[in-house]
């Protein structure tokens, strides 16, 4: 049984499970047969999986799972209801779809049975979740979305109105059950003391310096392995064979704490067409869960697709929390005003698809890829697949999550939208003024003002010159430099941006 203990996060408080215990730096070099690197949920569920096999595992990330991304999302393993199943179905075919929404139901199954045998005390749950049309579109689209669905199987039911959603009684929305609830955090912390329980070998403070087939160079020493699992986003978003066929989208969240009981547990999401998307605005979602004895939190989203034509950059954050605030007020009558807010990039794939499998036809390097916004369902799927592909068996959803998949034509021309957007981006850093960190020394920092832009300036030790927005994507505040250094044996200086 996991001891439980309580993180407050942004004036909230979660329960997660204690990982004092655990923790561990490498120090020497290693030699393994498989290494995971990152502690996201597809990292820690691969790693779970692989040393459940029998295999001999290191796993090896920068945070303990309730400091990174994976521990500050509620996991919503359901269907992936966060797309549209006719749009799913038109772009990839029906039978593929059918195959997509098996794989995210054994995924989801796995989960539930891995929290029972593992005893993992993460609040799971299985509650509903509504999919409901934008404000743009008409009660046809969920005829459309009811028919697909049903073709697919899924356990779906047709309601007249969104439940909990006093102002829209008279909308149409697909009520699915059986959709499950837990908190993500003490789920990963879990499944991480269950991976080392096993055998399994965890170093978290891990700065991977180098790649290879061979293993890799991780805080200094070398760690051999045989097959290497790559879980960890910031690596793989910067490989070139794949950050063409990954979309940057900008999300914001409001969270607020309501009654207990005011609104049942659950999910709502917007079905939105594609186009639309790209058109006219973002896609809506919301989430109810418990939070303490006296209250419930409610979480809306907004996910912005910033390859979109309406030129997104000219709103600025606190523009779109308000608008987001507002679409809050209308479908959850009882919220006053959030508690807290967040926002970020995210970056996914560009058919919808997560990205699992071999980075090279026959290597021995592996990648898992999901969305943000699926993304504890997405790693499940993705270490079940990779534990089969690793130990030789064949997987019937290999080919369909495939990284080196041809895009499809759509893929393709939302892949268009995302570099003209790009190329907007670089001919606006382009026309900055830098001169003022002409002067800046070797392994220093700045922030310079260009116009009405704050670029974040670093200089390495080489003298090349690298420049970054000077604004936190998260909380849309300006960034000031700072300067840790640590003495070591390899006297390195450790630089970072902080928020002001």
């Amino acid at each position: 049984m996991n001891t439980d203990k309580c993180l407050e996060l942004d004036g909230s408080t979660k329960c997660i499970s204690s990982t004092k215990d655990i923790r561990s730096e490498i120090k020497c070099n290693h030699s393994t047969e498989i290494l995971v690197i990152g502690t996201s949920a597809a990292g820690i569920s691969a790693a779970y999986w692989l040393r459940k096999s029998g295999r001999k595992v290191i796993l090896a990330g920068t945070a303990m799972p309730h400091q990174s991304g994976s521990g500050r999302i509620t996991a919503n393993i359901a269907n992936p209801i966060t797309c549209s199943y006719y749009d799913m179905s038109d772009r990839i075919g029906v039978k593929k779809a059918a195959k997509v929404l098996k794989s995210y139901k054994n995924a989801l199954e796995w989960t539930a049975s891995v929290i029972r045998q593992e005893a993992i005390q993460c609040g799971y749950k299985e509650v509903k979740s509504y999919l409901f049309p934008c404000a743009d579109e008409d009660d046809s689209r969920m005829d459309k979305e009811y028919a697909t669905a049903r073709s697919l199987r899924l356990p779906v039911k047709m309601l007249h109105s969104i439940p909990s959603c006093k102002t829209a009684e008279n909308k149409k929305c697909l009520q699915l059950s059986r959709q499950s609830q837990f908190d993500a955090a003490s789920f990963l912390n879990g499944l991480l003391k269950a991976f080392i329980e096993q055998g399994g070998v965890f170093f978290d403070h891990s700065n991977v310096e180098k790649i290879s087939d061979q293993g890799a160079d991780i805080n200094g020493y070398f760690i051999q392995s045989d097959h290497i699992v790559l879980a960890c986003d910031m690596l793989i978003n910067k490989l070139p064979q794949f950050s063409a066929r990954l979309n940057m989208q900008k999300t914001y969240r409001i969270g607020v704490k309501i009654p207990k009981g005011t609104i049942s547990f659950g999910f709502w999401s917007e079905t939105r067409p594609l186009y639309s998307q790209l058109v006219s605005g973002p896609n809506h979602n919301a989430v109810v869960e418990a939070l303490d004895s006296q209250y419930d939190l409610l979480t809306a989203e907004a996910l912005y697709d910033t390859s979109a034509r309406y030129a997104p950059e000219t709103e600025k954050r606190e523009q779109r929390m308000e608008k987001l605030a507002l679409w809050t007020k209308m479908h959850f009558p009882s919220f006053t005003a959030a508690d807290c807010k967040w926002s970020g990039e995210i970056m996914r794939p560009c058919d919808l698809l997560p990205l699992i499998g071999r980075s090279s036809a026959g290597g021995n390097i592996f990648i898992v890829k999901g969305s943000a916004v699926n993304e504890i369902s997405d790693g499940a799927l993705g270490a079940l697949i990779i534990k089969d592909l690793i130990n030789g068996k064949r997987n019937s959803c290999e080919k369909l999550y495939d990284p080196s998949r041809t895009p499809l034509r759509k893929a393709e021309e939302d892949t268009s939208e995302i570099r003209r957007a790009s190329l907007d981006k670089a001919r606006k850093w382009l026309a900055w003024d830098i001169s003022t960190a002409s002067d800046l020394p070797d392994e220093e920092g700045r922030i310079i003002t260009a116009g009405d832009d704050k670029i974040a300036a670093y200089r390495d030790k080489s003298g090349k010159l690298h420049l970054y927005e000077g604004t936190c994507p998260h909380s849309g505040m300006d960034l000031e430099w700072t300067c840790n250094k640590k003495s070591d044996k390899f006297s390195k200086t450790y630089a970072t941006l902080s928020i002001l």
